[in-house]
């Protein structure tokens, strides 16, 4: 897969780090997001997800389903 980064101009630190994929969908990388968070370890950042996936299934969404 081919992949297209950003250049625009940008207002944010999570624009200035946004991917954008050849079909225009935007992502961000973990490893990116890590540090522009404030995460030194990826266990911190594990049991953060963790803890928004069981809460994002109390509130009767299934974390698993990705929405494009």
């Amino acid at each position: 897969m081919k992949f297209i980064t950003s250049s625009e101009a940008t207002d944010t630190p999570f624009d200035q780090i946004k991917k954008i994929d050849e079909q225009g969908i935007e992502y961000w990388l973990a490893t990116e997001l890590l540090a522009l968070l404030g995460y030194k370890t990826w266990k911190r950042i594990r049991d953060t997800v963790e803890r928004a996936k069981i809460s994002a299934k109390n509130s009767g969404v299934d974390p698993a389903i990705r929405k494009n």
